[in-house]
Formats: structure tokens, sequence, C-alpha cells
């Protein structure tokens, strides 16, 4: 499906643009105390590039509480975004 959805935008936008994904950060389910299989999303996240060409995935796992899908250390995604940013685009 992400690979169809990039496709669809660069048609839309009649551009190659590159796309960096942000990888979801590990998440407990504060309901049940359950991994909910957020590995499978992960690794499919981290699969990307291989799917979708100009393509790059931010590692942010670390950067997370377990009840919480945003990464709390803002600066520290800035960070890594630019760097996935420089790679893919140069």
């Amino acid at each position: 499906m992400f690979k169809r959805m990039v496709d669809l935008w660069r048609k839309t936008f009649d551009q190659d643009f590159p796309i960096v994904a942000v990888e979801m950060p590990d998440y407990i389910n504060p309901a049940t105390g359950d991994d909910p299989n957020w590995h499978i999303i992960q690794q499919m996240q981290l699969d990307a590039p291989k799917m979708v060409t100009k393509c790059g995935v931010v590692h942010a796992r670390d950067l997370g509480q377990p009840y919480e899908l945003h990464p709390q250390l803002k600066s520290e995604l800035g960070r890594r975004m630019a760097d996935v940013v420089e790679n893919v685009m140069y």
C-alpha cells in the first residue's frame, strides 16, 4: 500500500520526489500491556526502500516511550531526518 500511495503522489504532482518515512517507535498497548505485533509494521517500514525508489527510513524505535506512538525526542528525530534526506536526495 505504501508503494501505491507514493506512486499516486508522484503521478499527481508529476514529480519523482524523494520520500522519507519515519519508523514507528516501539509500542505497548496501555490497555492490555501487550505488544500488538508492532514489530511487523516496523519491519515493513524498514523494507520500504526495497520497494520504493528514492526512499529513506529514519530509525526512531528508541525515541519514544512504550505507551506513546509519537517520538518525544523531536530534535534527535529532526537530526536523523536531515541525515536521511541528504542520503536519499544526493
